[in-house]
């Protein structure tokens, strides 16, 4: 069985001017990180992303870039 992972570079923009940015790699394309992490934005106070060692306050997010930088293929042996 083939699976992707997934490596974004991820920026968060903040309120105060600030820029929160960094590289994270998930099993998910860019439309589910998409949607999952505008469910956090929207239901969750705070947002830590251990990847980044990042803990923000969502009221503060006011814009998220996402970019794909490399997708791998990986073959399990199940």
């Amino acid at each position: 069985m083939t699976s992707e992972q997934h490596t974004y570079h991820i920026t968060f923009y903040l309120s105060d001017g600030k820029e929160v940015s960094g590289i994270i790699t998930r099993n998910e394309d860019i439309a589910t990180r998409l949607k999952k992490l505008q469910t956090i934005i929207e239901n969750k106070k705070t947002i830590f992303i251990s990847d980044l060692g990042v803990l923000m306050k969502t009221k503060h997010i006011i814009h998220v870039k996402i970019v794909e930088v490399e997708v791998k293929q990986e073959q399990s042996n199940a």
